[in-house]
């Protein structure tokens, strides 16, 4: 829905909101920068074109994301990723077996329930389109030995040329954002420690070349080569906005649709991890990080903080893009390739989240915290709301002041609710690309604080809400782009440009 710039001027729309010309100025004049709101959005055709980011997108110093972080509290021996709630097996455990079962059941039958009156999202249609999303299996490393031509000259480039083709190549296999960091020993406190599937990451300071040993078993061990300086791309894919907002009940689930937004980004992937790895190994270059779609050796959202691919949020199990909004997968592949670093950036999503709170307010499990201010505090597993048998599971990293969020309370949602994802849906940066009002509003949650509180409420008014009902169907009759997704949000080159993004 695109109701600004089709019905109203910017300064009809600055006069509705109580802000004339004296207002508007002053607002200005609070991002020292710009004399008035029309002088930001002119400023929009200055983009950084190193990696395609909108001119009020600020870069922060490297190693230092717009979330604060203290590395000397974090640990990386205590990083167990076969202990977090994202395992079924653990949140069973720590819910109580009978409590789990009941959990299920219920969730069960209100799926038959759904299926059987055939509502929009339990319908065969939905269910073959959501089993449609088959994803690919990921290997740690690939082997040293390439087949390459005996004429070809090998490959080299400075950091800066070596950014540009990474970039330009994953872009192509699949990625929407692509971005760089080069991990610091004490960035890399931020890596698992043990694998989801209790094998051993071990990062061996005289090793060359990533690789596997009997990966799956507490004995084995995936060897993280540490020889030489190690170097994180952080992959964004861009994953359906329209199907994130079908929204989850205390009574019923998503629906299959719904649950397609999140399954898209699994699927699409691996596809460009596997493409990416092997162009890497041509080059002469470790390509690494994961041993299975959803495990990884980093997480990818701390990847994708540290590189200024998106920022920390209010759901502190999401980030934000202020291209993608919330609604992107970010994973990561990392290599020994030498590039050029991106910074964290500071666009004004992060102070956003401690006025906004949607997330919090439409979350059916009371997961999230409503809370004005993040905070050092981060959960003891035994406050989760879920955790009844009080087992010793891991989910929040000590050493960042953040939102911290009651994982088990989280992944009752999506297990009881099936699919639920309603922070996400909601989420104000939830917004469509073509939304004219988003030329006026991110630049102006960048630069100043004053309107956040309205911006929050007004995003209802402008259609991205949740969809409960029968509408969910109406999916089926609309005229989306190919993969459900806007591909030129970050495109400036062969006229794809797109003004404000």
């Amino acid at each position: 829905m695109n109701k600004f710039h089709s019905t109203i001027s910017r300064r009809t729309f600055m006069k509705a909101i109580g802000l004339g010309a004296a207002g508007a100025t002053a607002v200005g004049a609070a991002s020292f920068t710009f004399g008035s709101f029309d002088d930001i959005l002119s400023a929009g055709d200055s983009v950084d074109k190193s990696c395609n980011r909108p001119w009020w997108v600020k870069e922060r110093p490297l190693g230092d994301p717009s979330v604060k972080v203290d590395y000397s509290l974090m640990n990386l021996s205590k990083n167990d990723n076969s202990k977090t709630i994202s395992s079924a097996d653990v949140f069973s455990a720590a819910m109580g077996e009978q409590a789990y079962n009941a959990m299920t059941s219920k969730a069960n039958a209100n799926s038959s329930r759904d299926m059987k009156a055939n509502l929009a999202g339990f319908q065969a249609r939905d269910y073959a389109a959501n089993a449609g999303l088959t994803n690919s299996n990921l290997v740690w490393a690939l082997a040293q030995n390439v087949s390459r031509p005996a004429d070809l000259v090998p490959y080299s480039g400075t950091p800066e040329e070596n950014s540009k083709m990474i970039r330009a190549i994953a872009r192509f296999y699949g990625a929407t954002g692509v971005y760089f960091t080069k991990f610091t020993a004490e960035e890399m406190n931020m890596a698992n420690n043990i694998a989801a599937n209790g094998t051993p990451f071990v990062v061996d300071q005289t090793a060359t070349w990533a690789y596997e040993q009997n990966g799956g078993s507490a004995s084995g061990k995936y060897v993280v080569p540490y020889a030489k300086p190690i170097y994180g791309i952080s992959l964004l894919f861009a994953t359906p906005k329209e199907l994130w907002r079908q929204g989850a009940t205390e009574d019923g689930g998503r629906g299959q649709l719904g649950q397609m937004s999140n399954g898209k980004r699994y699927r699409d992937f691996p596809v460009t991890y596997s493409s990416l790895q092997l162009f890497l190994r041509y080059l002469g270059y470790n390509g690494f990080g994961y041993y299975q779609p959803t495990r990884t050796w980093l997480p990818g959202l701390c990847d994708a903080i540290m590189t200024g691919a998106a920022e920390s949020c209010r759901q502190s199990n999401v980030v934000i893009s202020p291209e993608l909004g919330p609604t992107n997968g970010c994973f990561s592949i990392f290599t020994d390739m030498p590039l050029a670093p991106n910074a964290p950036i500071d666009a004004g999503i992060f102070r956003f989240c401690k006025t906004c709170a949607k997330c919090a307010t439409t979350c059916p499990t009371g997961a999230i915290t409503t809370d004005k201010e993040p905070t050092w505090d981060h959960f003891n597993p035994s406050d989760f709301k879920y955790n009844h048998n009080k087992i010793a599971v891991s989910w929040h990293t000590p050493g960042k002041e953040n939102f911290f969020w009651d994982a088990t309370a989280c992944r009752y949602g999506w297990d009881g609710l099936p699919g639920c994802s309603n922070c996400i849906g909601t989420c104000t940066f939830n917004s469509n690309s073509g939304a004219g009002i988003h030329e006026f509003v991110k630049p102006m949650v960048s630069t100043t604080s004053l309107l956040n509180g309205f911006f929050a409420k007004a995003d209802d008014f402008y259609g991205f809400n949740l969809d409960f009902g029968a509408d969910r169907s109406k999916w089926w009759d609309k005229s989306w782009p190919t993969n459900g997704v806007d591909s030129t949000v970050l495109a400036r080159d062969g006229a794809y440009r797109q003004r404000g993004q």
